[in-house]
């Protein structure tokens, strides 16, 4: 069994996985619906995302509830768990709604831990 991950490199890996999904954004929506293989990619990236958030320590989920921690938890179980239902509207609007603001809010609470190892 691997020892467990530090949570600076849990958030690291959710900035990680919210970064790749920015990358390969497709222009719209139907650009989604008609290619599998980016569907695919970010239904992965998302249960990621999910995965992670799951195993941040509860400290940090309670500091700041800015972040919508059960809401990625859920969207993950519901693609592992429900695919066959998966809305592709839903993931649109979670690859061009909420995974920007995902990403600053991860990368904000990496900047505070980084502030506070620095003092």
């Amino acid at each position: 069994m691997t020892a467990p991950r530090e949570p600076r490199l849990r958030l690291f890996d959710m900035l990680e996985a919210a970064d790749k999904i920015l990358e390969r954004k497709p222009a719209d929506r139907r650009h989604l619906e008609h290619d599998e293989m980016l569907q695919v990619w970010c239904f992965h990236m998302i249960q990621v995302i999910g995965e992670v958030s799951r195993h941040v320590p509860q400290t940090i989920k309670e500091a700041h509830p800015e972040v919508r921690w059960l809401a990625l938890a859920g969207i993950r179980n519901r693609i592992v768990h429900d695919y066959v239902d998966v809305d592709l509207d839903v993931i649109w609007e979670v690859v061009v709604r909420d995974i920007p603001i995902l990403r600053e809010q991860i990368a904000r609470i990496l900047d505070e831990m980084q502030g506070e190892t620095a003092e």
